[in-house]
């Protein structure tokens, strides 16, 4: 896809699942392992796109395609463009909050976030692998990856505050939308609402919240 992109990943998968998308020498970047900077113990600094600008400050000097993100990923891209210059900025199975609230009804009930988190603290559970199976990833062991509850657990607890409904304003850089129509996990109309907000292009595809992995060369042709 000639130059290369910065790739921000989902919750609980590895970033690399978009590489077939977005190429080998893109940069991919585990949310999963950022969450704990992002809180100061149970609560969600306020500040938290700053960090995440700094804590990728060196990606951002390089000369790349843009910023892309897939899922909780989509939400630090998209909250990360509103502060820093790109070029382009693509995001798959994206919302500007996962959860509902006011001025927002396209996403989950926060009660769906609390009891994944319950569930988590349990010593067996099920939590990543439902998942994965909502994903339709569930015969794709390759993305799977292990991480600690507490990471696991802060990333959810990001799903359920982080929010940019009211914050975010239409991007002067290209910028696309691409969804799966049958997406369990983010309904297609949150994707629609955040690319109105961003005044973004908007695709719609056949599939599920993991869509790209079955459609890759779509994908890529609609990205190019």
């Amino acid at each position: 896809m000639g130059k290369p992109w910065i790739v921000f990943g989902g919750w609980a998968i590895s970033p690399r699942i978009l590489q077939p998308v977005f190429g080998e020498e893109s940069v991919y970047l585990d949310v999963n392992e950022m969450m704990p900077l992002l809180f100061d113990e149970e609560r969600l600094i306020e500040n938290w796109v700053d960090v995440v600008k700094k804590k990728i400050a060196g990606y951002l000097a390089m000369d790349v395609a843009g910023i892309a993100g897939w899922s909780t990923g989509a939400i630090m891209a998209c909250g990360l463009a509103q502060l820093v210059q790109v070029k382009r900025l693509c995001l798959l199975s994206a919302t500007p909050s996962f959860c509902r609230r006011e001025g927002f009804r396209s996403g989950q009930r926060p009660a769906i976030i609390q009891a994944m988190i319950r569930e988590l603290k349990e010593k067996e559970n099920t939590v990543v692998s439902d998942f994965m199976v909502q994903c339709g990833l569930a015969e794709r062991k390759i993305f799977s990856k292990l991480y600690d509850k507490q990471t696991l657990i802060k990333g959810l607890m990001f799903l359920e505050k982080a929010n940019l409904v009211g914050m975010v304003k239409k991007t002067e850089c290209e910028t696309l939308v691409v969804h799966g129509r049958d997406d369990r996990v983010i309904p297609y109309l949150a994707g629609e609402a955040l690319a109105g907000m961003i005044g973004a292009e908007c695709k719609l595809l056949d599939g599920g919240h993991a869509f790209f992995t079955d459609r890759c060369d779509e994908v890529k042709r609609i990205i190019e």
